[in-house]
């Protein structure tokens, strides 16, 4: 699980976001191709530097939504996007 500020975040599928769902809970989600949508989606740059850029005001802006959960599409495998790995890690520490 992550950790942002006070809301709970998590690297997701679609059944995670379903079941939060019906939990009740208000659910935020950074997408790159996912095709979800909703007032608590933000849409991310499918390229790794602009993602890294956006990464924690995207966090912020959900968290700032009262979402109780944020759910975080996994990034693409690939030596550009270990820095983007490396800060949700990072955000996921309590």
């Amino acid at each position: 699980m992550f950790f942002c500020g006070c809301t709970e975040a998590t690297v997701f599928g679609p059944f995670y976001v379903e079941e939060a769902r019906a939990s009740g809970k208000s659910v935020g989600m950074l997408l790159i191709e996912t095709g979800a949508a909703g007032a608590n989606v933000i849409r991310m740059p499918n390229d790794a530097i602009d993602y890294a850029r956006r990464l924690y005001s995207s966090l912020h802006a959900l968290d700032e939504s009262n979402c109780d959960v944020i759910y975080v599409e996994r990034v693409p495998a690939g030596a550009e996007w270990v820095g983007v790995r490396d800060r949700l890690e990072r955000a996921a520490t309590p």
